[in-house]
């Protein structure tokens, strides 16, 4: 594509990609190019991890709550601390509180690992 510049006359090339040379060049490659493009979309998607966020490859367990403090709760006979966004289901699955949960009660839990010890990022009552 050419476009008239003003100010001189001449012919200026605006876009370079649509070049008859490049575009001749790109034909004679023909299917080797499409063929290592197809590739390098391929490793790029394999090697860009899963598909799947990595929350949901979190540590789990049931167990029994037995007890609850402040910011943390006894599960089994092991302290838990709970992580200020906790998210504390019911066992349908509606957003409650642990004031509800009637002790002791069949929990299942999603925590992760930190330096101050495992915190529960879920909690949610399994039904009796």
């Amino acid at each position: 594509m050419y476009r008239l510049m003003l100010s001189t006359g001449n012919r200026v090339k605006t876009n370079p990609v649509n070049s008859p040379a490049l575009l001749r060049m790109i034909r004679r490659a023909g299917w080797k190019v499409w063929c290592s493009v197809l590739l390098m979309g391929v490793m790029v998607v394999c090697w860009s991890g899963p598909a799947y966020p990595a929350e949901t490859s979190r540590p789990h367990l049931t167990g029994k709550l037995t007890a609850i403090e402040d910011d943390t709760v006894v599960i089994d006979n092991g302290g838990y601390l709970l992580d200020r966004s906790v998210r504390v289901l019911d066992s349908s699955g509606k957003r409650s509180s642990l004031d509800m949960f009637t002790l002791p009660a069949k929990v299942y839990i999603e925590y992760v690992y930190t330096e101050k010890g495992p915190i529960i990022k879920l909690i949610r009552e399994v039904g009796q």
